[in-house]
């Protein structure tokens, strides 16, 4: 059995992605595999659906519409013949389960094509094999060639000969050369002319077809490449082109568009009006944007500046019934309906966002199917109300772990943009695993996950750049625990996907890593770095790219890639506590016979190319000396696998690659438990009010994205509950007064006009308020609650949290999606008292003294007294820091306003004195200096550096960890409080300085008769 196994969960291209339908094993044919040795495995499927999957395209059958075919980023081609209510999978035989395309032929629909590949150029993107045709309906597919194109773009069918087929073959993304340009068959797919070709760096990323005439056809180019340090999205020969002869030959149509280098660009033509054709540009210096042609492409105009990311979207349709009518792939949808002078939002409420495509009902241009990274999504509104498809199993895993829970384990994940969550490998329920026995652990794109094997109720998740929490599994709390650059340290370069690893020999034990490796002995609470930079610390910005080194200002430059140098693989030998293994994406491995003490880097492997990422390390469960490393180049085009293999702790590796397939990249690898030779991977008497945080499993507030079917029934509200009882409410001077007038028009008697006095007291009066005032056990006020008194019974909710500390605000805007209400903490447990106060024009009156009601925990077991107190302290600690800061922003934000000011008046007024302009451009700088410190710097931010935290992305880290947790607090916290303290000391320091500069040269202009400047206090003088 030796070696036997070693790739089947590893290699990139082992299509074994398992039918929804049956449970059985799809093993692809292999010569190099005996596929006896695998016949007794199957594979079962668990799911989720709770959340899909990235959709690219669909493709509906033109006469009947309950027919559809879906292909999925990442899951193959899956088709319903019945609106929806199930999909089989119906490419899960084939050689490439990443897909860019489906397209049925206009002239007979049982012909299906599909491009493998998908066609968008992020950080995770997967390879194909060609194009494949299928003549049943998708039955059965046979590839039609062009295997080196590795992603295809879009493919068009000729509206009345099925055999005459275009492709755009983008090519491959991580390399030159391979197949790329426009490709036309007229047999069916039998033989190939490649009929527009640019160069080895640039392919087609789109083809358009004049509706009226076959003949005419439209190309956008592109040149573009990703590496794994960097991403480069266009270039010189980014264009478009034209074919009025079928595709035989081409012309560049480029009158009007931005010159000099362009990025991705989305085509479409108008099927109301053929002349109208749209394109979205990405442009270098921002010269792309959302272009029109009415002459068949022979001229443009730029109708707006909107342009979306060449990475990931820039594809756009046209509406079937308005020519000025064109939708927007984009995170979140848009559309314009003035030919892209505006684009709007168009609504995604209960919808998950990153859109790829869209059909457009021919017969209701208000019905719309959109494919986006969270699933299938269904509007027969235009996009007021959303209908998801919770029945596609298409979620992409980055990485999975299990728990050691019995009877049943759970399995636990990461995601591409939809959470990391857990959920069982079985229940006791005869309908087996449903979506609701899925929830969510993790926001964000979800990557690694680790699960306390002695206590499976800790489990780790792990959103992009190491946003790490530690996840109760009973409560839902989760408790943010990702290290942080300490004061004056420079900042980590964490990888999308940081290693994360539970000590086999401790279960409290863990270790992290970025750039530097990190190891915490309380499950997160505090960290230690235990490494130095254990990368090659190379210039991404050096490195040729296309043949050269590009500008900062090239199209998307390092956009959407992981700032390189980081930690990728990480692990410890079972059987020597201590001897650490961390590999790089810069290809070095380093090996720590000491808990990290020291280190010994090896960076030269046989036949490995230099520089290639360590995609895992996995140390033997059997021999302390023994590991093994998986190699990854294929972010260089190569997909050679490489495993290796040290019996030494490191010193010398051997290549046990054997026998893989040499298109086959490996991931992954993993030892089996028992044969070492086996590889395998939430008045009246007040209710008590419970204490807990409201969890969130499906990621975001109520149903999150799950769309707009999802029923759901309330919970009670959260918090205490006050009732109240009010017999009679005074009428107000209006009230009284139209009751009077009433009155006297039912008597017939004269109405006379009030006075102006009257008139002046009736719209000066307040409406009457009740003031509910809370306060904790020591009789402090903590929170002020306001309603408006209402005769009879009412109710008012407290929702547990004290008041926010923020700078005062008299409106409050509605927290979005992805917002929290700008509240205090959660209050900790014990007696609190309510009163309430009535408010009437400005007196106050008490209407019910103070009444007692007790706050529980719903989980008490999981904290103690020493620990609330601990908690609350540093919260009212935490609250006043934010006062104190909230306070300074504001007082910046309005001393740079004031300066602003006085600046203007410095250069436009008469008599102002010149000189004093560049006393003022100093302090501009210094205030500058103190935004920096404040909010960083964005200069770096803003060019994919590396930067420490500011002022206020610590405090806000501390801040947001502890607005949803009953747990104690971590060491981590208390130090970011203590140097955020010594920061905000320095910044106001620094502020002040300037603010007495500025008062002085307020003295100075006051006898100079300048009109009013902002901020100006009494002593400014009117003459």
């Amino acid at each position: 059995m030796k070696n036997i196994l070693v790739f089947i969960v590893c290699l990139s291209l082992f299509n074994s992605i398992v039918s929804a339908q049956k449970n059985q094993a799809i093993v692809p044919k292999n010569p190099e595999i005996d596929n006896s040795l695998t016949d007794g495995l199957s594979f079962r499927l668990v799911g989720p659906a709770l959340t899909s999957g990235r959709i690219v395209d669909l493709a509906v059958h033109p006469s009947n519409q309950n027919v559809w075919y879906v292909a999925a980023a990442s899951g193959g081609v899956w088709k319903t013949t019945n609106h929806g209510t199930s999909f089989s999978p119906i490419f899960d035989n084939y050689g490439s389960f990443s897909v860019a395309c489906v397209e049925l032929a206009p002239s007979n629909p049982s012909t299906v094509w599909v491009g493998s590949g998908e066609n968008n150029n992020q950080r995770a993107v997967s390879y194909g094999d060609g194009v494949y045709k299928s003549l049943d309906g998708g039955k059965s597919f046979t590839n039609m060639g062009l295997k080196l194109s590795e992603h295809i773009g879009n493919i068009i069918i000729h509206p009345t000969d099925e055999n005459t087929v275009w492709v755009a073959a983008y090519g491959p993304v991580w390399s030159k050369g391979g197949e790329r340009g426009v490709y036309k068959t007229t047999d069916g797919g039998k033989t190939w002319e490649r009929t527009l070709f640019i160069s080895d760096e640039t392919g087609v990323s789109e083809i358009a077809i004049d509706p009226k005439n076959p003949s005419i056809l439209y190309a956008a180019t592109h040149q573009r490449r990703r590496h794994e340090w960097t991403y480069v999205g266009g270039g010189p020969e980014s264009t478009i082109y034209k074919s009025i002869d079928g595709g035989k030959t081409w012309r560049e149509i480029n009158a009007g568009l931005p010159k000099g280098e362009m990025g991705r660009i989305g085509i479409s033509v108008s099927p109301v009006d053929e002349n109208y054709i749209y394109a979205i540009i990405e442009g270098k210096n921002d010269k792309g944007g959302f272009f029109r042609s009415t002459n068949k492409g022979e001229s443009w105009s730029k109708m707006s500046g909107f342009s979306t990311s060449g990475n990931y979207y820039q594809e756009i349709i046209c509406d079937n019934s308005n020519k000025d009518k064109v939708f927007v792939m984009d995170t979140w949808l848009h559309h314009t309906v003035d030919g892209g002078k505006t684009i709007v939002a168009t609504g995604e409420d209960k919808k998950h966002v990153d859109n790829h495509c869209i059909w457009i009902n021919p017969n209701d241009s208000d019905h719309w199917l959109v494919g986006c990274d969270g699933g299938l999504y269904e509007t027969f509104n235009h996009a007021k109300d959303w209908k998801y498809f919770a029945n596609l199993p298409i979620i992409q895993f980055y990485k999975v772990a299990t728990d050691n829970k019995a009877p049943f384990y759970n399995i636990y994940g990461g995601t591409q943009d939809n959470n990391s969550m857990g959920g069982p490998s079985a229940t006791i329920n005869n309908a087996g695993i449903l979506n609701s026995d899925w929830y969510i652990t993790n926001g964000g794109d979800g990557f690694e996950s680790a699960i306390d094997p002695t206590d499976p109720t800790v489990a780790y998740a792990e959103s992009q750049y190491g946003g790490l929490v530690r996840y109760n599994t009973i409560t839902g709390e989760k408790v943010t625990i990702q290290p942080l650059p300490g004061k004056n340290e420079v900042g980590y370069r964490w990888n999308w996907d940081a290693p994360l690893l539970i000590s086999p020999h401790d279960s409290k034990t863990i270790y992290f890593a970025a750039n530097k490796v990190f190891k915490s002995t309380n499950k997160g609470d505090d960290w230690k770095t235990i490494s130095p930079d254990l990368t090659q610390q190379i210039d991404r910005n050096k490195l040729k790219v296309m043949g050269q080194v590009w500008s900062m200002d090239a199209v998307m430059k390092n956009a959407s890639t992981t700032i390189y140098g980081n930690i990728i693989a990480l692990d410890e030998s079972p059987k020597m506590k201590g001897l650490l293994y961390a590999g790089t994406d810069d290809g070095c491995i380093q090996v720590s016979e000491n808990d990290g003490a020291t280190w010994t880097k090896y960076t030269t492997f046989t036949n490995v190319p230099s520089n290639t990422r360590v995609n895992m390390i996995s140390t033997s469960l059997h021999d302390q000396n023994v590991a093994f490393a998986v190699f990854n180049n294929h972010r260089s085009g190569d997909f050679k696998p490489y495993l290796f293999k040290t019996s030494d702790k490191g010193k010398t590796w051997v290549s046990i690659s054997g026998n893989l397939p040499v298109r086959g990249s490996v991931y992954c690898v993993r030892q089996d438990f028992i044969d070492p030779n086996l590889l395998f991977v939430y008045l009246f008497p007040v209710k008590e009010a419970l204490l807990y945080v409201p969890s969130a499993p499906l990621g975001l507030t109520g149903t999150g994205s799950q769309g707009a079917d999802l029923w759901s029934a309330e919970n009670p509200v959260f918090g205490a509950t006050f009732s109240i009882y009010i017999k009679e409410i005074e009428k107000s001077l209006k009230e009284k007064r139209q009751e009077t007038e009433q009155k006297l028009e039912s008597e017939k008697k004269d109405v006379f006009y009030p006075t102006f006095d009257e008139i002046r007291k009736e719209e000066h009066e307040e409406a009457a308020k009740l003031i509910w005032i809370i306060k904790d056990k020591s009789n402090k006020e903590i929170k002020r609650l306001l309603t408006a008194p209402s005769k009879g019974i009412s109710r008012i909710n407290w929702n547990l949290r004290t008041e926010t500390t923020s700078a005062i605000k008299i409106s409050k805007s509605t927290p979005g999606r992805y917002e929290s209400a700008d509240d205090g903490f959660l209050v900790s447990e014990g007696e609190y008292t309510v009163e309430v106060y009535l408010l009437n024009n400005g007196v106050s009156e008490k209407i019910i003294e103070p009444t007692k009601f007790k706050v529980k925990s719903l989980f008490p077991a999981m904290s103690t007294p020493q620990m609330n107190e601990e908690l609350a302290n540093f919260r009212k600690d935490v609250s006043e820091l934010k006062r104190n800061l909230a306070g300074s922003e504001k007082l910046m934000e309005e001393t740079e306003q004031k300066l602003e000011l006085i600046n203007y008046a410095l250069i436009n007024y008469p008599n102002a004195p010149l000189k004093l302009i560049e006393q003022t451009k100093v302090i501009q700088q210094k205030i500058e200096e103190c935004a920096i410190m404040l909010y960083g710097d964005p200069v770096v931010m803003h060019r994919e550096f590396e930067t420490p935290p500011s002022i206020l992305n610590r405090f806000g880290t501390v801040e947001y960890q502890l607005f949803e947790t009953t747990t104690s607090v971590t060491n981590t916290q208390r130090n970011n409080i203590a140097i955020t303290k010594e920061e905000l000391t320095i910044f106001r320091a620094k502020l002040n300085e300037q603010i007495q500069i500025i008062e002085q040269i307020e003295k100075q202009l006051q006898e100079i008769q300048l009109p009013y400047i902002k901020g100006a206090d009494q002593n400014w003088k009117a003459d």
